[in-house]
């Protein structure tokens, strides 16, 4: 009697067995058919921003589905080198320095706009702010050459035998709720300056005039923080500042305890860590960080681990230096070719590895650069 017990026993628990294998391997059968493709949104769009740009245009060439997913920021990392075609807009080039890589934009939304008279602006964050300037009107678009889309704006009415364009930059990508394109203007008759703003979808500039007292030459690169542009005067180092919310224009006297040969012009205003630095176009070494305890102008010895770009058109720094060697360092071009100073050895040095792959010889776009603008330029990947 005690074994009939046991052996019934044993046989449900034989019975119970066999079915929790026989669960187990559907389960398991039912997971390792289950296509890559069915992974959750919210999953994948986490992994899409831990990778890079590179690497997101192969996540989304796996399949249907995965390309069709919204857009996502990549990974940061040191910007790409831009490169217009010598004669139109029709084309560009893009060089990762992280892969070697140099992709081929072809057929551009911009390729029916005129070449000449066309400066780029400014570049921030994956887009271009581009100004087409004839005889009667300039016009303004944003363009991503990422996406290959484009934005444009009212065209603006100063004509360039009344007014000369000194500086015009963007606060913010056009997803961001704010982002404004500021243009400041000099009048040729009085001087006086005219300031114009506008954002996506509106129809028209709004115009602040401004009596000038004393002769204000900016640099064509300025700075967008908390709600305020700042432009430089490249005559004496004065800051000019306009704020959005109050639409006004003010000009700051910043003194320099320097010697003179940190009095240089052709700067670019660029924002580091919050702090405004001055930085020469053409000298680095000579780079200046606003005090702004002392409102004055001091000497920046050195960037840590973050690394600058910066061009006729674009001054930016980076985090994401991919190599210890690349950080303190200040990237810019020579004669259409990277070159770059290192504030460790205070030395000077042509680029033979990071970006060398896109040189004036190797892209077969010649670079056209000279005081007015630069159609070779330093800009951040961006989905």
């Amino acid at each position: 009697m005690k074994r009939d017990s046991q052996m019934a026993t044993f046989q449900k628990r034989k019975k119970r067995n066999g079915n929790n294998r026989q669960l187990s391997l559907s389960l398991n059968s039912t997971q390792t058919n289950r296509p890559w493709s069915d992974l959750l949104e919210e999953l994948m769009e986490v992994i899409m921003g831990k990778l890079l740009f590179t690497d997101q245009v192969c996540f989304r060439s796996v399949c249907e589905r995965w390309r069709s997913l919204r857009r996502v920021k990549p990974a940061k990392q040191i910007p790409w080198l831009l490169i217009w075609h010598e004669k139109s807009f029709a084309s560009c080039k893009l060089y990762d320095p992280v892969y070697k890589k140099t992709l081929i934009i072809d057929n551009t939304c911009l390729k029916d706009f005129p070449y000449s008279g066309a400066v780029i602006c400014t570049s921030k964050e994956g887009w271009l702010l581009i100004s087409f300037e004839n005889i009667s009107t300039t016009s303004f678009v944003l363009y991503s050459p990422f996406t290959n889309e484009m934005i444009q704006f009212p065209p603006c009415d100063h004509t360039r035998k009344d007014f000369c364009t000194t500086t015009s930059m963007f606060s913010s990508p056009p997803s961001s709720p704010d982002c404004i394109i500021f243009i400041k203007l000099r009048s040729l008759k009085n001087g006086s300056i005219l300031i114009k703003t506008c954002r996506p979808g509106e129809k028209s500039w709004i115009p602040r005039s401004f009596s000038s007292g004393r002769l204000f030459l900016d640099s064509n690169i300025g700075v967008y923080m908390d709600g305020l542009f700042y432009c430089i005067n490249n005559y004496n180092g004065s800051l000019g500042i306009f704020n959005v919310a109050l639409q006004t224009w003010s000009v700051h006297e910043i003194p320099s305890t320097l010697s003179e040969k940190y009095n240089i012009c052709h700067r670019r205003l660029v924002e580091y860590g919050g702090e405004l630095l001055s930085v020469p176009y053409h000298n680095p070494e000579r780079t200046v960080k606003l005090d702004r305890t002392q409102m004055s102008w001091v000497q920046f010895d050195a960037l840590g681990d973050r690394v600058m770009f910066i061009s006729q058109s674009t001054a930016l720094v980076s985090d994401s230096a991919p190599k210890r060697g690349m950080k303190n360092r200040v990237y810019t071009f020579s004669y259409e070719k990277p070159k770059y100073f290192s504030f460790k050895s205070h030395t000077t040095y042509y680029d033979y590895c990071t970006y060398k792959a896109i040189t004036t010889k190797d892209c077969g776009m010649g670079p056209m650069c000279d005081n007015k603008h630069c159609n070779m330029t330093w800009i951040e990947p961006t989905a």
